[in-house]
């Protein structure tokens, strides 16, 4: 899965977060971060229930978008170490 994906939620073919949807049913929950030009409290709730890091209105502050993208980054961090460890500790089981 990606580490930390930022996504427009204007898409041609389809909005930011049904493609989202779509990542996450192949890979997963992920961080990301959706950006916009139509802000509404509506989309920020559904995006923060589908795990984003942040809704940011386009123009993006750079400041902002940095901050969430290093959260995510750290976020994606953990959770692959903490995969890590039960990988191994399945495989310590399983060698029982």
């Amino acid at each position: 899965s990606p580490p930390c994906l930022i996504i427009d939620h204007e898409l041609d073919e389809m909005s930011g977060l049904d493609l989202v949807t779509q990542f996450q049913n192949q890979h997963g929950r992920f961080p990301f971060i959706v950006v916009t030009h139509r802000g509404t409290v509506d989309l920020a709730v559904e995006a923060m229930k589908m795990g984003a890091m942040n809704v940011l209105e386009i123009p993006v502050d750079f400041g902002k978008l940095i901050s969430a993208v290093k959260q995510g980054l750290q976020l994606d961090e953990e959770r692959r170490r903490k995969e890590d460890q039960c990988s191994q500790f399945a495989d310590r089981f399983r060698a029982l």
